[in-house]
């Protein structure tokens, strides 16, 4: 209800109609009533959520809420958004999560138990941060071979200079800096957490292979009260035991892959990374599929013990990715979570239907609620594209709004910068005294940094305001030009910096900051535009409201 009750108060603007029904009938329109009934759950409902106090005008702004909730969903009806081709594949999509997520619950089997010693290491792995370290195999035999490297005393710098195709990890010795609980991914991130600063873990196993991890630091705030501890004691619970759950349903997909028997054909992965990076994280990856010859698209990616899919297969099950998790495959390793991931899935859905799990009431609640919140979104989405596409932005209107506020809409002080990233304290303090005895900035810096992009540039980052150097910023915009600045702790590296350029600040034209002023007008027409939209409907339909019995709904007052 939270949700319903946020969208629609952007949605909905109050507008009071007039006019007497039958009793206990509070509302009416589009020959719908509400009932007394109706409007008392909502409105307590809203009220133990929000913390307002009961009063007619808030009760008045409720009824509003429902009366326009009727006519957005007549008004969806009308347009069809509830029955197009991409409602269908939507609802088709919220209809699996929800399968998937109900399947999880059976299997804990809604009893997991929380102890009071678990809430109290939650709340102080809330409070801690760990700097750790880790090299990677494909295989766990592999994994096995790097642990008893490393505690024969070869060093994690080494090992990873092996291991890793990314360059960060590979010069940084497998560094993953300070992170604190939640961060990472959950098996490396429960591994760090538990063990003592110092000590190898056995091989942890990830979305795709296996890592030895080291945690080389634990930074622990103490706790803070009994009191704090108390308050956060139900979010700790909930953390608690969906990570439980989430545990039952790995240990599930660990075997459904271990049944699977998953075999990876490179040149395939390969195509089928080439095709993710030429489409962009919002575009279509099925798009990208006629540009790649058939003898790429039909290549077996993955082989099971009972078949196998092609780059085709994967790519196509791939495009209802979220847009945020399609943006984090850069790797053949990340390609590979994928398709197991893809396959995985498949295979829990299958179980999930043969279980039952389909005539859950639980599935049927979560998809309606999905539903109600897609269709809303949707709505309001159609209402801004269809006036921002109309919509002619008057020079004259802009140019007065840029007049009243031109101080806000100014060029920062800016200044070029140089920078070496190395991974220890005595490297950078090594590099800053070459640097003051003459040796040039640019040739240490393509040598030396670790970050790449800037390293092929002479270590340059290019022109930026103060704010974008961070906790830097201060000492960077009172350095002279030319002065070496460093070594500075930038976590988890350490970086020498030199300033090469600075630029003062100044107003902008009107021409510079047009789009800036646009910007600071949209959500103004965005709500009118919505708020008209509604009026529209309102108006079209009757709105019929009465004022006595909605004063007369007795409330509770808990």
């Amino acid at each position: 209800m939270k949700v319903r009750y946020a969208v629609l108060f952007i949605l909905m603007a109050a507008l009071v109609g007039s006019g007497c029904g039958k009793r206990s009938i509070v509302g009416e329109t589009l020959g719908k009533s509400i009932t007394a009934e109706e409007f008392r759950a909502r409105y307590e409902d809203y009220l133990s959520q929000s913390g307002e106090q009961d009063n007619i005008l808030v009760r008045e702004k409720i009824l509003n809420n429902m009366l326009n909730e009727i006519l957005i969903v007549d008004d969806i009806h009308r347009q069809k958004f509830d029955a197009d081709s991409t409602y269908v594949q939507s609802m088709h999509d919220f209809t699996q999560q929800a399968l998937l997520d109900t399947y999880a619950k059976r299997m804990a089997s809604d009893t997991l138990t929380v102890t009071e010693r678990e809430l109290e290491e939650e709340f102080r792995a809330l409070h801690t941060r760990v700097n750790a370290r880790y090299v990677y195999a494909p295989t766990l035999e592999g994994a096995r071979k790097l642990k008893s490297r490393l505690e024969r005393g070869e060093t994690f710098e080494a090992v990873a200079r092996e291991v890793f195709y990314d360059q960060t990890l590979s010069a940084s010795g497998g560094s993953l800096g300070f992170f604190g609980y939640g961060d990472m991914e959950y098996p490396l991130q429960e591994t760090a957490f538990r063990l003592a600063p110092g000590d190898l873990s056995d091989p942890v196993k990830l979305r795709v292979g296996y890592a030895i991890v080291r945690v080389d630091k634990r930074v622990e705030t103490p706790l803070q009260s009994e009191i704090d501890f108390a308050k956060a004691k139900p979010r700790l619970e909930k953390a608690v035991r969906e990570r439980k759950m989430m545990a039952i349903f790995r240990r599930e997909a660990d075997a459904i892959e271990a049944d699977l028997h998953p075999e990876f054909n490179e040149q395939a992965i390969h195509a089928a990374l080439a095709c993710w990076a030429s489409a962009t994280t919002a575009g279509s990856l099925a798009d990208e599929l006629p540009q790649i010859p058939d003898s790429i698209a039909e290549l077996p990616l993955l082989k099971f013990r009972d078949g196998d899919w092609s780059v085709r297969d994967v790519l196509l099950r791939a495009e209802r990715m979220r847009s945020r998790d399609r943006g984090k495959v850069q790797t053949a390793d990340d390609m590979k979570a994928v398709a197991i991931g893809l396959a995985t899935r498949d295979v829990m859905l299958e179980n999930a239907r043969r279980g039952g799990v389909e005539r859950d009431e639980r599935v049927g609640r979560q998809v309606d609620k999905v539903r109600e919140e897609y269709l809303l979104h949707r709505w309001r989405n159609s209402v801004i594209d269809s006036i921002t596409a109309r919509s002619i932005w008057n020079d004259d209107s802009l140019r007065a709004t840029f007049e009243r506020n031109n101080a806000a809409f100014y060029v920062p002080p800016m200044i070029n910068v140089r920078e070496i990233l190395v991974a220890t304290r005595q490297s950078a303090e090594n590099i800053a005294a070459r640097l003051r005895s003459g040796e040039d900035f640019g040739d240490l810096a393509r040598r030396y940094s670790i970050r790449q992009w800037s390293a092929v540039r002479g270590g340059e980052l290019g022109y930026a305001s103060r704010d974008m150097f961070g906790s830097l910023g201060e000492k960077l915009f009172d350095a002279r030009i030319g002065a070496i600045i460093g070594p500075e702790f930038i976590e988890p590296y350490y970086g020498v910096f030199a300033v090469i350029g600075r630029n003062p600040g100044r107003p902008k034209t009107f021409e510079e900051s047009r789009d800036e002023v646009i910007a600071s007008l949209l959500p103004a027409r965005r709500e009118a535009a919505l708020r008209n939209a509604l009026d529209a409907i309102r108006n079209r339909a009757g709105i019929l409201i009465n004022m006595q019995e909605l004063a007369n709904v007795a409330v509770s007052s808990e």
